[in-house]
């Protein structure tokens, strides 16, 4: 099958884009969630992505995050992290590691697919995103980016999730996800208090897939869904000598799922609302790196189900600037996170994003 069927049937045609970025960094869409039903351009082709999806970001919710910058894949092979550079014209060259390809490289001007909003943090400063694609012969990349726009300070973040395809034209391909942030913000060890605390706030996004099970009445038992979601970060460090401890949530607070069934494919919106990915107590050293396990909390929309699976890892890391010459917390904190939840009933799920925060206290 060709690569133009197989993968960009997700992005062309009758579908809008799987990563249209519905607001890293922005506050909650209005409204509730309505459905669209659209013809798939080929279904068979969006089920098998969307399956593969789905365990391919199980595999990267639960792998330990790499450091350098904070990626979040799996596979024991990739033990370098993701590099971003930005030329002087404000263009960004993403080199992500992989374990089914020997490495991926896109461009946030040439591989540019959607342009999306702006948002704002640290004190007005600008969040921009958009969606990026790429085709490389048997190969083909998504991914949702996002950069902060931190000129006047000297710094400057980037990250984002990814879904890239290996052999796409043949009968067994294959597929990986991830999320990753970089940027000179969170290039080096950062200068830590040795006591106090900080609290940090501001907002997430990411890449959901799951497969249902049968203990929903409205939706049929191996109905696919694909989508994003975006949402808030909170999180409070408490700083030690050496280190600390901290804990965060992520809160879904927006989201666009594809519900893949039969022969064809609704648009639902706002169907992951308060959903939450948590993490307590996690310990950091000096060099400001915090690994932990992520637990998810279900609102009473997911009543029905029963979780006998709840796991995830999330990787942070604290700016090396300090809020102000008085203020020596670190004025940001970023990260990866995924979860993976299986129901009792056969249903699984799998988040895989980023946050940032910042503070000023």
């Amino acid at each position: 099958m060709m690569i133009t069927n197989r993968f960009q049937s997700l992005i062309n045609g009758s579908l809008t884009p799987v990563l249209v970025v519905t607001g890293l960094l922005l506050s909650a869409c209005g409204g509730g969630g309505n459905t669209t039903n659209t013809a798939p351009t080929n279904i068979a082709v969006v089920n098998e992505i969307t399956e593969k999806t789905t365990q391919a970001t199980k595999a990267a919710a639960v792998a330990e995050p790499i450091y350098g910058s904070v990626v979040q894949i799996a596979g024991e092979s990739p033990t370098s992290s993701a590099e971003v550079t930005r030329s002087a014209t404000g263009e960004y060259l993403i080199k992500l590691p992989s374990t089914i390809s020997t490495g991926i490289s896109i461009n946030s001007s040439e591989d540019l697919y959607y342009t999306g909003a702006t948002g704002r943090i640290l004190n007005n400063k600008i969040i921009n995103s958009s969606a990026l694609y790429k085709e490389n012969g048997e190969e083909a990349t998504l991914v949702g980016f996002y950069e902060g726009d931190f000129d006047s300070l000297g710094n400057w973040v980037a990250g984002g999730y990814w879904l890239h395809g290996a052999n796409l034209s043949s009968e067994q391909p294959s597929f990986e996800a991830g999320a990753f942030i970089d940027g000179p913000e969170i290039s080096g060890d950062p200068v830590l208090p040795t006591g106090g605390s900080a609290n940090y706030s501001g907002s997430s996004a990411g890449l959901y897939s799951a497969i249902i099970g049968s203990e929903s009445a409205t939706v049929q038992a191996g109905t696919k869904v694909l989508g994003e979601y975006g949402g808030t970060f909170e999180s409070t460090a408490n700083f030690r000598s050496g280190g600390g401890t901290l804990s965060g949530v992520v809160t879904v607070t927006d989201s666009e799922e594809y519900i893949i069934y039969n022969n064809s494919i609704d648009i639902n919106r706002n169907g992951l609302v308060g959903i939450k990915l948590s993490w307590d107590n996690v310990t950091f050293t000096s060099n400001g790196q915090a690994t932990g396990d992520v637990t998810v909390s279900l609102p009473a929309s997911f009543s029905q189900l029963t979780l006998i699976e709840n796991s995830g890892k999330t990787g942070n890391r604290f700016s090396k600037e300090t809020v102000s010459d008085s203020n020596l917390n670190p004025r940001l904190l970023v990260g990866t996170h995924g979860a993976h939840v299986r129901s009792d009933g056969g249903t699984e799920a799998a988040m895989i994003g980023v946050h940032i925060g910042s503070t000023g206290n």
